[in-house]
């Protein structure tokens, strides 16, 4: 599927002559491909065996848009990505949406949606208009891609002018989300539905191979204000999610030795995420900065069990770039990902446990202190590499830190990116 869209890709290059191609009202057609490459020491970072270097981080899309009035547009973008398990080059529809701007305080869009939230997820995949490899995985962070790119619902959005105060930019949506057995999301509530079904058993074979969750309620919005003074934005994002997670069935032994078919529910919530933003550009200086916290809970349906998981984390960032020369610029970056509470069943029948205390305070924080160069080498390539410090392995990935023994973490440990991209 990756080389049909390459194909394509390569076809439009050649027909735009390398810039995109923009037909008036009729058609817009961009694109962009990139490889990259991580290298971690001490633990595996993002992908698998990145110990060992790894390139399984690429990504090839190509997005068409067009208006059909002065008031109605239409978008949709096409892509294959590869990062480490999750995407493997198969070429899914990203986004596409009708935008309706019937004035600029007030316009409507429906279909799959680019999730407003914070300062740039919707613009997460437009490479050169950042200047890092990946934006900051504090708060959007690539292994949960497929919960913030987009939506599939409606909202509205728009402009207001505020007068001597500037003008405010404001979105509200709601809708939901379809999800597949390669998204890493997935993935890690699997191992959750099989943890707690062990715990229910105490049978190690009580185990799912799949599961499905299915996004009931995804609602939230975002305000941000366009200060009098010049490129200082202030904002604020939140979103809340309700989602039903099942399992496939299962024959489950219980200690006394009876055999019990059971298809697990569960709700997963996340009640509420959000998000404080601030961007000051001043000549060649952009200052970026978000604060947010997020709270999950899971919730077992079956015999009215209840909770058997609730955490809240905290999250941080702040980019100091700097373009010194017309083509070039530095980026020195610091985040941080905190656990403030953590709560857990330890054993069935009884309640959730606090475990905040039980856990070494080296895995309830992760901090990375960074610095990227991004080179311009035209109008459509660019070159980036970056170096990272990191104290804490908290969220660095609960899928490629599976099964890790503690010992065999380390606490302070680097690892590095390189990217090459183009786009037309």
């Amino acid at each position: 599927m990756k080389k049909q869209l390459l194909a394509i890709i390569l076809v439009v290059m050649g027909i735009t002559t390398l810039f995109g191609i923009d037909m008036g009202n009729a058609l817009s057609v961009h694109g962009f491909v990139s490889q990259g490459y991580i290298y971690s020491s001490g633990n595996d970072y993002l992908v698998p065996d990145s110990k060992n270097g790894s390139s399984e981080i690429n990504e090839a899309g190509i997005t068409f848009s067009t208006h059909l009035s002065s008031k109605l547009s239409l978008g949709m973008q096409f892509l294959s990505r590869d990062f480490g398990d999750a995407g493997n080059n198969t070429t899914k529809l990203d986004w596409a949406f009708a935008d309706y701007h019937y004035k600029d305080w007030l316009g409507f869009r429906f279909g799959k949606i680019k999730t407003p939230m914070g300062l740039y997820n919707e613009i997460r995949d437009i490479d050169f208009l950042r200047p890092t490899v990946y934006l900051s995985q504090s708060i959007y962070d690539e292994q949960y891609r497929s919960f913030l790119v987009a939506f599939q619902g409606g909202d509205i959005y728009g402009n207001v002018p505020l007068g001597n105060a500037g003008d405010m930019d404001y979105n509200a949506f709601i809708g939901n989300m379809n999800f597949d057995q390669s998204d890493i999301p997935l993935k890690i509530y699997k191992k959750v539905a099989n943890s707690f079904l062990y715990q229910l058993t105490g049978d190690i074979n009580a185990s799912v191979n799949s599961v499905n969750l299915r996004v009931n309620d995804f609602y939230g919005g975002t305000v941000f204000w366009n200060t009098p003074i010049s490129s200082l934005r202030l904002g604020g994002s939140y979103y809340k999610i309700n989602a039903k997670l099942t399992t496939p069935r299962v024959n489950l032994q219980t200690p006394d030795g009876t055999v019990l078919p059971l298809i697990l529910e569960a709700d997963m919530k996340i009640p509420h995420r959000y998000l404080g933003s601030l961007e000051y550009i001043v000549g060649p200086f952009t200052l970026a900065s978000e604060y947010g916290e997020q709270t999950n809970q899971i919730s077992v349906v079956n015999n009215n069990i209840g909770k058997i998981f609730d955490r809240k984390d905290r999250m941080f960032y702040t980019n100091l770039t700097y373009q010194f020369m017309e083509k070039m610029s530095a980026t020195a970056s610091y985040s941080s990902s905190e656990l403030v509470n953590e709560k857990s069943l330890l054993a069935v029948g009884q309640p959730i446990t606090d475990i905040t205390d039980m856990i070494p305070d080296w895995q309830k924080h992760r901090y990375d202190y960074g610095l990227t160069l991004k080179y311009d080498i035209s109008f459509n390539w660019s070159i980036k590499a970056e170096a990272h410090s990191v104290d804490g392995v908290f969220l660095s990935s609960s899928e490629v830190l599976e099964n890790v023994p503690e010992n065999d973490l380390s606490k302070n440990w680097n690892y590095y990116l390189a990217k090459i991209s183009f786009n037309f």
